[in-house]
């Protein structure tokens, strides 16, 4: 499959907590997914898995999706947004029932998140051109606080990428494009714990990682088995 360039155009600002990864938005986007009840309480036999147009590679046991975390232009701006969710005092006069403000679905909300205010943001995969495309247009957002109006993505753009091999997809210019497992990588000194696959929010995800934009390599069979990748579209 062919190195495959995916730009989301957006007409929102977009709230990041960590990094997005293209395959947890096309897992999160597939119909086998979507209106499931998966929580954070819920084993790993619970989680689907479904087969995404994004080509996946195992080593030293961990699978990992050859796809890149989100990338933005050079003028993108970040910032703090605040959101800010509160009864209005007259309204509790009219409720029939009892609310409870301190906690649960009637709680008062004060937040602050990060904000990525850009025109666009891209990732680069190894992939189906028209399998990417077809599961995009599923994805009206990205990342959180959706509900509430970020992230809105008013086109997705997929075409191919030429002269750009599948190993420049997790390694670039000497550092991780995306959260990688530890064992892929030959720096082994600077590991965390956190997710390196879909569902990326799910415990049972984690595992020790070199988190996207550390500087490292990777093992000479990582390396081995990322050329085993075919050319074919």
């Amino acid at each position: 499959m062919p190195v495959v360039e995916v730009v989301a155009r957006l007409g929102t600002p977009v709230v990041v907590t960590d990094a997005l990864h293209l395959d947890g938005i096309l897992a999160a986007a597939h119909p086998d997914c979507v209106g499931g009840h998966l929580t954070r309480t819920c084993d790993a036999s619970e989680i689907i898995r479904p087969r995404l147009p994004i080509v996946a590679r195992s080593a030293y046991g961990e699978e990992v999706y050859l796809c890149s975390a989100e990338e933005w232009p050079a003028d993108a701006r970040r910032r703090s947004g605040h959101l800010t969710k509160r009864r209005d005092g007259e309204d509790l006069d009219h409720l029939t029932l009892p609310v409870q403000t301190a906690s649960g679905p009637g709680r008062d909300v004060m937040l602050r998140h990060p904000v990525v205010e850009a025109p666009w943001m891209r990732w680069i995969a190894v992939g189906s051109v028209q399998g990417i495309r077809k599961l995009l247009r599923r994805a009206e957002a990205v990342g959180s606080l959706r509900r509430h109006g970020y992230g809105m993505v008013l086109a997705w753009e997929v075409r191919k990428q030429d002269g750009v091999a599948p190993i420049e997809v997790l390694i670039a210019a000497g550092a991780a494009r995306r959260h990688l497992p530890a064992a892929w990588c030959d720096a082994p000194k600077i590991v965390d714990v956190g997710a390196i696959r879909p569902p990326y929010w799910h415990p049972c995800s984690r595992g020790p990682r070199v988190r996207r934009g550390v500087p490292t390599g990777l093992h000479e069979t990582t390396i081995a088995l990322l050329a085993t990748v075919g050319e074919r579209s």
